[in-house]
């Protein structure tokens, strides 16, 4: 199957309403709904993230974002770890699928990885053009439910949590070991892979990592996402 490219970004071919419609259909059931509405004052910003919410995926140990109706996850490269690695995707609605990582680029640290038998699935777009200093960005993912020395953390799935973008490092497309884009959004151990929204609702980072020096979160940014899709897609 080949998926057409639009200015840069997978063209998924959905509008506006297209991507409500399908954030509907799965809306019952997703008791996960209610963290927008405690994290989230503005109720305009509420309504745009209960449409996309419901393509936020916990996969394997990480996060991730679902991209196509038909199934295709974004996560970070340490998340799916190798092309061929298989996991599981459970989607905010409790529904589960399994996971085949197609595509890995280790210096963007970005993974696209494939839903077996994945049809009509809630999607979130990814933003034509790159976030500005300042700008507020929501992150939605999976915190980890144990410290690295094991003792249980309390934090539950799809947590919800508003930041802003603090600046950028160097070349969007250079290295992301740590991630170029910076942003102050909450994140914890397994937040990986988490989508960043813009106030539009469209994906404009992908959590990556943590500076333990500055205490900023790092994201790997919106050109670096569109790069690999790019050639993640070409071809399919």
């Amino acid at each position: 199957m080949r998926f057409p490219l639009v200015l840069g970004v997978v063209s998924l071919l959905l509008s506006a309403t297209d991507v409500r419609l399908l954030a509907v259909t799965v809306e019952e059931g997703n008791r996960y709904l209610e963290r927008i509405d405690a994290a989230v004052r503005d109720p305009k910003l509420r309504e745009v993230l209960h449409r996309v919410q419901p393509a936020c995926v916990r996969i394997g140990g990480g996060s991730g974002v679902n991209v196509h109706p038909d199934g295709y996850v974004l996560t970070n490269a340490h998340v799916a770890g190798r092309k061929g690695a298989t996991f599981k995707a459970r989607f905010p609605d409790g529904e589960v699928f399994s996971a085949e990582c197609v595509a890995i680029d280790r210096h963007l640290d970005l993974a696209l990885c494939r839903l077996k038998g994945g049809r009509g699935l809630p999607v979130a777009p990814i933003a034509d053009e790159p976030p500005a200093q300042g700008d507020r960005v929501v992150c939605i993912g999976n915190p980890g439910p144990r410290t690295p020395s094991g003792k249980a953390t309390g934090y539950r799935p799809f947590h919800v949590s508003v930041g802003s973008i603090r600046g950028f490092n160097g070349n969007p497309l250079g290295s992301q070991k740590l991630g170029r884009t910076r942003h102050d959004a909450w994140t914890y151990w397994g937040h990986s892979g988490s989508p960043l929204f813009n106030d539009a609702g469209k994906v404009v980072a992908l959590h990556n990592s943590w500076d333990s020096t500055t205490s900023l979160r790092h994201a790997v940014p919106q050109q670096a996402i569109q790069d690999f899709l790019r050639r993640a897609l070409d071809g399919k």
